[in-house]
């Protein structure tokens, strides 16, 4: 079985492992929209980039698989 999660903002460790005992084949998906942390947050996205790299790195530790999604050129940039 197949299970999908998608986040707005970096979960925590701890929740990651929970969901990794979801099924075999676990997927997380994030959208940060840009690498500018303002524009960022006010697309509601209220985290910075150590925190979406931490979680990237925790994600693959763990052997979750991400999808990941950042637009070029967004109304705001």
């Amino acid at each position: 079985m197949e299970v999908i999660f998608e986040f707005f903002a970096p979960p925590p460790r701890e929740v990651l492992g929970l969901l990794r005992k979801a099924g075999e084949r676990v997927y997380l998906h994030i959208s940060p929209e840009t690498h500018d942390e303002e524009i960022k947050r006010r697309y509601g996205r209220p985290y910075i980039n150590h925190e979406l790299k931490t979680f990237l790195r925790n994600a693959k530790q763990l052997g979750l698989e991400i999808t990941f999604e950042k637009f070029s050129g967004t109304t705001l940039q």
